[in-house]
């Protein structure tokens, strides 16, 4: 299960928090640690030249990362949950390219109201695609 999506400028401000779990964005706190971090271990391996940060685990959450020119996009998965990663980076691709349509059209300020909506749209589709996929693979296995 997917539990939260941040978008986080290259300087490290959150720009957009959903919380899947509750359906909001409104915990400002979680995102500006959460963003924090991220970008403190992305400007670290870059430092270092060890190129950037695509994914990582924690003892509860895989969470994967795609950056752009100019945002970081975190989604963050229960580990339990054993969702294909080729599905999360669609998810996010998507995510992103209709996020930085509606920054260009609508300006930073208009992002929160609009954006939730837009995230879950995005995110019914993904438990669709997700759903399909595992009644394909049982579907393939019970033919072997």
């Amino acid at each position: 299960m997917i539990d939260a999506i941040y978008l986080i400028s290259r300087s490290g401000v959150p720009i957009y928090y959903f919380d899947v779990k509750k359906g909001t964005s409104e915990d400002v706190e979680k995102a500006n640690l959460f963003s924090g971090i991220v970008s403190a271990i992305q400007a670290a391996l870059s430092k270092i030249d060890v190129g950037s940060l695509n994914f990582f685990t924690t003892k509860k959450s895989e969470i994967f990362l795609e950056a752009t020119e100019n945002y970081v996009m975190a989604v963050v998965c229960s580990k339990e949950a054993l969702i294909d990663p080729v599905m999360i980076k669609d998810l996010m691709a998507n995510l992103i390219t209709a996020i930085e349509f509606h920054i260009s059209n609508e300006g930073l300020i208009a992002i929160q109201q609009n954006t939730d909506k837009l995230v879950t749209m995005e995110l019914s589709k993904f438990h669709s695609q997700k759903k399909e996929s595992q009644a394909t693979k049982k579907l393939k296995d019970s033919l072997w």
